[in-house]
């Protein structure tokens, strides 16, 4: 069992000098009562591992972040039991997939918290470059804070101090606890690390294991440096856009669509204070924008169409086609009007992507254009019309006119 081999590590680590607990040991292997000594061993942790379960977290980690739960009646985290690495203490895990499950890769759990000070997310360290080893996410928050905010490093890493210590008062209280003994304590053993009791530890906005969920190595826009994409501890990184899902090619004469939000296929505008300006400045749709309208923050197109193609020409031969991406999830946001996460967004049977291809006017930034599309239809007879041109007796294709034409998938 996990306590026999915990106490069994105790013991044979004292070299045959603790013979009473190992008269006790055996007796208690044998079925019988735990004597006094052995009882008391069985209720403590040892002083001589950082980690008594063995469970990869350390034990003072386990001892100053736990919290009872009441409801299952159990500490949250226990350094003499390694079943609560699967816990999650703060709920804070997401359903990336949305199959309504929490799988393994998914789960922002005890362990995975803690490890984070150490592999930032672990299961995406293949994502980091061979050259440049592990980067922690406090390591990654770090170098966010000199590079973006101009700090030095004493002052970035005391950025985690007080990000940790300013979320509440219960942050404050244990803050006190960890460094009543020593004051770099949590310094040296714990800054960095993500918040288990708290699910969301930068206060930026978005959830840690959201962020976790969709957390991977690179280099991204807009400040063109490897970071995570997202970080739990690196509350800049809202700013971030991963994906380059935003409006980049802009300029002076573009009119933005009104602003708003999306509820099926009702949309309700926001407040004149939030609607977009004219400007020729790239507009990111960046991280917390995706987590606020529910789209995928590695993903351009969250609802799938971008579908049309152009083709690319070469000695008046086509030898190639590239996806028109225009319909990325913050070109739908700022720039056309339409839902996201819907690629029929006014649910008229005609895909979003039709629409646009058939129905955008570039140089009006609308969804009309003035066209020759318009049938001049021929009168025949006082009651009799018909789609055709009569000159000179001769019987030809009708001609057409003039009109606004108009395709709008909002």
């Amino acid at each position: 069992s996990e306590a026999n081999n915990r106490i069994y590590r105790i013991l044979f680590n004292k070299e045959g000098k603790a013979q009473l607990a190992m008269q006790q040991y055996q007796e208690w292997l044998s079925g019988e009562p735990a004597g006094p000594l052995l009882t008391y061993l069985l209720g403590i942790s040892d002083p001589n591992d950082e980690d008594t379960d063995r469970d990869g977290m350390s034990d003072g980690y386990e001892y100053w972040v736990t919290e009872w739960n009441l409801e299952d009646n159990i500490w949250e985290m226990n350094p003499l039991t390694g079943t609560d690495v699967f816990r999650d203490t703060d709920d804070d895990s997401f359903d990336c997939d949305g199959n309504g499950f929490i799988s393994d890769s998914e789960s922002f759990d005890n362990l995975a918290e803690y490890e984070s000070r150490v592999y930032g997310k672990k299961i995406a360290v293949d994502t980091i470059p061979n050259e440049t080893g592990l980067v922690s996410y406090g390591a990654d928050a770090i170098n966010a804070q000199i590079e973006e905010n101009g700090l030095s490093y004493q002052a970035a890493f005391g950025y985690l101090y007080s990000s940790f210590i300013s979320k509440s008062i219960k942050s404050s209280e244990r803050m006190g606890l960890i460094n009543s003994v020593d004051y770099n304590n949590f310094n040296t053993s714990l800054a960095g690390v993500s918040d288990p009791t708290d699910g969301d530890s930068d206060r930026d906005g978005m959830p840690d294991g959201w962020e976790f969920c969709y957390s991977i190595y690179g280099e991204f826009l807009p400040v063109n440096s490897f970071r995570w994409s997202m970080n739990p501890v690196n509350s800049l990184d809202v700013d971030y856009d991963p994906d380059a899902d935003g409006w980049y090619d802009r300029t002076l004469s573009d009119l933005p669509a009104e602003q708003g939000t999306w509820e099926g296929r009702q949309f309700t505008p926001s407040s004149i204070d939030s609607q977009l300006g004219q400007g020729a400045q790239p507009l990111y749709f960046s991280n917390i924008m995706e987590f606020d309208n529910g789209t995928h923050p590695l993903d351009q197109d969250s609802d799938d169409d971008s579908t049309v193609m152009i083709p690319f020409f070469q000695d008046g031969s086509v030898v190639a086609y590239v996806q028109d991406s225009n319909l990325s999830d913050g070109r739908e946001v700022f720039k056309y009007g339409t839902n996201p996460l819907d690629n029929d967004t006014d649910g008229d049977m005609m895909p979003d992507f039709y629409e646009y291809y058939r129905g955008w006017n570039e140089t009006n930034d609308n969804w009309s254009s003035y066209l020759q599309i318009s049938v001049v239809w021929y009168q025949v007879t006082p009651v009799v019309w018909k789609p055709v041109d009569v000159s000179s007796g001769i019987i030809s294709r009708t001609q057409l006119d003039w009109a606004w034409f108009t395709h709008d998938p909002t």
